[in-house]
C-alpha cells in the first residue's frame, strides 16, 4: 500500500512541475505544439480555481498558486500515509496548513518587494522610461502604495517615497511572519 501512496505523491509532484512549466511558458508567449499539449493537461485543473475572484485582479492572477497549494495538501497527506503509516495528526496538520499559508503570503511579499525594487531602480534609468514594463509595474504597484500613503495620512507622499516605505513595510511583515512561524513550530 505504501507503494501506491508514494506513486501518487510522485504523480502529484510531476503535475505541479507541469503547472509551473505551463505558467512560465504562458508568460513567454512562445507558440509550440508542446505548449498546446501542456495546456490540455493542466488547464482543466487550473480552471477550477479561476472562478475564485479574490485570486484574480486586473493585472495579477494568483489562481495557479492556489491550485498548487491544494496539490501540496494532497501530497502532504499522501506522504504521511506512505511513510508514517497513518493520517497526519491535528497538530501536524495545523503546522502544515499554517506553513502553507505563510509560504503563499511570503511569496506575495517577496514578489511585491522585487517588483517595487525593480520599479525604484527604473526611476534612475531615465533612458529606459519609454519601455512598457514601467507602466505595467505602476499598474500593479500604484494601488497598494497609494493605500499606504492614505493610511500614513501624509499630505503629499511621492510615488518614490511611497515605494521605499512599501518595501520597508513588506520586509518588516516578512521578518515578523518568519519569526512567528518559527515560534509556532517550536512551541508546538
Amino acid at each position: 500500500m505504501n507503494f501506491v501512496f508514494t506513486f501518487l505523491s510522485a504523480l502529484i509532484q510531476m503535475y505541479m512541475l507541469l503547472i509551473a512549466i505551463r505558467i512560465i511558458l504562458g508568460w513567454s508567449g512562445i507558440l509550440h505544439p508542446g505548449i498546446a499539449f501542456l495546456s490540455k493537461v493542466v488547464d482543466p485543473y487550473l480552471s477550477l480555481f479561476r472562478g475564485w475572484k479574490f485570486l484574480r485582479t486586473q493585472h495579477l492572477d494568483l489562481t495557479p498558486i492556489a491550485a498548487v497549494a491544494v496539490l501540496q495538501i494532497a501530497n502532504f497527506v499522501l506522504f504521511h500515509l506512505s511513510y508514517r503509516s497513518g493520517f497526519p495528526g491535528p497538530i501536524e496538520l495545523v503546522v502544515f496548513l499554517v506553513s502553507l499559508i505563510w509560504s503563499f503570503i511570503s511569496f506575495l511579499l517577496g514578489l511585491f518587494i522585487i517588483l517595487s525594487m525593480v520599479r525604484l531602480l527604473g526611476f534612475y534609468f531615465a533612458a529606459l522610461a519609454r519601455f512598457p514594463i514601467w507602466h505595467a509595474l505602476d499598474l500593479i504597484l500604484m494601488p497598494p502604495v497609494t493605500k499606504l500613503g492614505a493610511i500614513l495620512r501624509r499630505g503629499f507622499l511621492t510615488y518614490r517615497t511611497g515605494l521605499i516605505l512599501f518595501i520597508f513595510l513588506l520586509l518588516l511583515i516578512y521578518i515578523a511572519g518568519e519569526w512567528l512561524l518559527r515560534w509556532l513550530i517550536v512551541s508546538l
